[in-house]
């Protein structure tokens, strides 16, 4: 899958506020390019960590928390030009934008996410909060748009939970995750599964260059880990390698810490039934 040949390939990665001077941006924009992403989502990040060569939007610079020039919750880069831009309700403030651009396999609505973390609002912004209150209102936003009821539409980003939900702490109220579901309903999410715990620093990645990583998603029967970044997509596309490894996006190069996320990216292709459509 390193090579881009087929379909469209779209990617994402919380880049933890990488100050584009920082010695750690150098060592991120190299890495968010070497897969050759038709459509980008960077979360928590900074326009200036894209690629130059393409076109960018982002969910707005409120988000409840003190200001930061340039800072960004949500980003979407593509290789072409957006239209149609949305920006949610006032209650997805900040951590949501929307648009239509033209890709490989033709135009697709692309929303990118950052969905609040358990603690937001909690111990420190407005604190007036509990845990998970303004992730499940969040969910609700988006619920309440349908992107699972249209068609050509990927949903990527920052997800802050697993899928499967297979490790809750007693702490987390039970209706978490169905509240993700159903934000979701209609979309199949491509990034679900394990993949091995000795791979999440991802040591090989130190020369994007020369060599991409790749994981296999796994069942979760040994010891594994799961991702929190995530791609959704609407029913008629689909992965154009199901059983081929993803595209990873890691923590760490050999000696040099990225960010707290791993990043994921993957292509899509038109299902069978959208391309006979399309005929």
């Amino acid at each position: 899958m390193a090579e881009r040949s087929r379909g469209v390939r779209a990617g994402t990665w919380n880049t933890e506020f990488a100050a584009p001077k920082s010695a750690k941006a150098t060592r991120i924009r190299p890495i968010l390019r070497a897969p050759k992403c038709h459509v980008l989502c960077v979360t928590e990040g900074y326009g200036e960590l894209l690629p130059s060569d393409g076109h960018v939007i982002d969910g707005g610079k409120d988000w409840g928390y003190p200001i930061k020039p340039g800072r960004r919750k949500v980003l979407l880069w593509s290789e072409r030009p957006w239209r149609k831009v949305e920006l949610g309700p006032e209650s997805m403030s900040g951590r949501f934008v929307a648009g239509v651009t033209e890709t490989p396999i033709g135009e697709l609505t692309i929303a990118g996410v950052c969905i609040p973390w358990f603690d937001a609002h909690v111990r420190t912004g407005r604190r007036n909060r509990k845990r998970w209150d303004v992730h499940v209102d969040w969910l609700a936003g988006l619920e309440s748009l349908s992107y699972g009821t249209g068609s050509r539409t990927i949903v990527l980003g920052d997800f802050n939970q697993r899928i499967p939900h297979s490790w809750v702490p007693p702490w987390v109220p039970h209706d978490v995750h169905a509240a993700l579901l159903r934000a979701f309903d209609g979309l199949q999410v491509a990034t679900t599964g394990f993949f091995p715990w000795e791979k999440r620093d991802v040591r090989a990645a130190g020369s994007p260059q020369s060599g991409l990583w790749h994981a296999a998603l796994g069942d979760g029967t040994k010891q594994q880990d799961q991702l929190i970044d995530h791609i959704a997509h609407s029913e008629d596309l689909a992965v154009v390698e199901p059983l081929e490894p993803i595209g990873i996006f890691p923590k760490r190069t050999p000696y040099e810490y990225l960010s707290d996320h791993i990043g994921v990216w993957t292509d899509f292709r038109l299902a069978t039934g959208a391309a006979a459509n399309d005929a």
